[in-house]
């Protein structure tokens, strides 16, 4: 149950940057659990995840958004709006970056200068580049926009205390919003959606993986307890599809056994799982499969 007496701070802590520079391996380090699916392909966040924080004195609700890219379709346009709308809606803003900058990057801070909340600059992947290279990156950007700087190793998880206590410190004292054993608001279903996805990602090239979604058809447990799962994986060509089912349908068998397990130790449960390869042609620029991918 909730405890309404004690005071904690509490809030909501949007955590943006660019495709691939660790904002869903943040969120997943800090949960202790996987919430949110990881790949270094862009565009691997379509839409946004929750993932609640507690200990003892506060609650955060990180808000993982789509990553920053350069717009091309609907899907990207859509993407967009769900990062400017969870900016708007939140208390506090962590902004992500690595060594290198681009005019995204910068594009994203010259925006942020309007809004008047808490900023704090989280500058990733400090295990791999040189302190030197860092401290000068850091001097070259306009730091005044952002009330704090926090340099962190997601995969190393260095610092991510020091982050979450910056956090806390520019958190006001309020509500607790969910119970202590709610991890996320994102669905079982979507998940497992998503895990599926992540294992395309991870097997294929650059191209195709953009113009995949996954759907999902059936989604239950039987009379053994065992979960029955049926999922199409769609894609925007007919060539498209042939990879992904692949030779003698290695490359379709391949995704699945990966998905099987992941999902299986996800739902810490068996899993009968069953993957269909569809074709839905330019599913990208069309309002009904974006609007449902991203609702």
């Amino acid at each position: 149950m909730k405890n309404e007496n004690k005071k904690i701070k509490s809030g909501y802590v949007c955590i943006v940057g660019k495709t691939s520079v660790g904002k869903s391996s943040l969120l997943n380090k800090i949960l202790g659990e996987k919430i949110s699916i990881i790949s270094n392909k862009p565009q691997t966040t379509r839409k946004k995840n929750i993932g609640i924080f507690n200990d003892f004195d506060s609650q955060i609700i990180f808000v993982d958004t789509p990553g920053l890219h350069l717009r091309k379709n609907k899907l990207s346009d859509a993407m967009f709006k769900i990062i400017e709308r969870e900016i708007l809606n939140s208390d506090l803003i962590l902004f992500m970056i690595e060594s290198r900058l681009d005019n995204i990057d910068f594009d994203f801070i010259n925006k942020v200068k309007k809004i008047n909340k808490t900023k704090i600059l989280v500058v990733n992947k400090i295990d791999k580049f040189d302190e030197d290279k860092i401290n000068k990156l850091i001097i070259d950007l306009d730091i005044k926009e952002f009330n704090s700087i926090i340099k962190t190793s997601v995969k190393q998880e260095k610092n991510l205390d020091l982050l979450i206590n910056k956090i806390k410190e520019n958190l006001s004292y309020g509500p607790k919003y969910f119970d202590n054993d709610i991890l996320t608001q994102t669905s079982e279903r979507e998940i497992v959606c998503e895990l599926i996805r992540e294992k395309v990602l991870f097997y294929l090239n650059q191209e195709i993986p953009h113009g995949v979604f996954v759907e999902n058809n059936l989604f239950k447990k039987n009379i053994k307890k065992i979960y029955d799962l049926d999922f199409d994986i769609c894609c925007e060509r007919e060539s498209h599809k042939k990879i992904l089912i692949g030779a003698n349908g290695k490359m379709i068998k391949k995704i699945s056994i990966a998905s099987r397990i992941e999902t299986e130790k996800f739902l810490n449960s068996r899993a009968n799982l069953k993957l269909w390869v569809k074709v839905k042609k330019n599913w990208r620029n069309k309002d009904i499969y974006v609007n449902k991918i991203l609702k």
